[in-house]
C-alpha cells in the first residue's frame, strides 16, 4: 500500500468532497468551483450559499490545509480551521488531519455564522 496516497491535489479534493459535500448541501451550500490543476501550488474548492463563500484550500508549498468562510458580501472573513498536511506524514496522520478539517467545517455549518448571521 502506498504510504502517501494523496500526492495529487485532485485526490485531496476528491477525499474532502467525499467527506463534506452532503453536509454542505444540507446546509444550503452548493459547489461553486475549484482550481485543482496538477501544476498549481495553491489549490482550492469553493462552495456558495447566497452571498457567502466557504473555501477549502491546500498550499502545496508548506502543506497548509485551510477552511475559510467569507460572509456578509465579503465583509466577514472567518478562519474555520488550519492544519498542516505534508507528504512526510503517514497515511494515518493524513487521514486524521482530513477528518479534523471535516469535523471543524461541520461544526461551523451547524452554527448561525454559516448562514451569514
Amino acid at each position: 500500500m502506498d504510504p502517501n496516497p494523496y500526492k495529487s491535489p485532485g485526490l485531496w479534493f476528491a477525499r474532502i468532497a467525499a467527506e463534506l459535500d452532503m453536509s454542505l448541501r444540507e446546509s444550503g451550500y452548493s459547489f461553486a468551483g475549484s482550481n485543482h490543476l496538477e501544476r498549481r501550488l495553491l489549490v482550492s474548492r469553493d462552495y456558495r450559499h447566497r452571498t457567502n463563500l466557504l473555501s477549502i484550500s491546500w498550499d502545496r508549498r508548506d502543506g497548509t490545509l485551510l477552511a475559510e468562510f467569507l460572509g456578509e458580501n465579503g465583509q466577514n472573513l472567518v478562519e474555520i480551521v488550519r492544519t498542516t498536511v505534508s507528504g512526510s506524514l503517514s497515511q494515518t496522520d493524513q487521514e486524521e488531519r482530513l477528518i479534523l478539517v471535516a469535523e471543524a467545517v461541520r461544526r461551523f455549518l451547524a452554527s448561525d455564522a454559516a448562514q451569514g448571521g
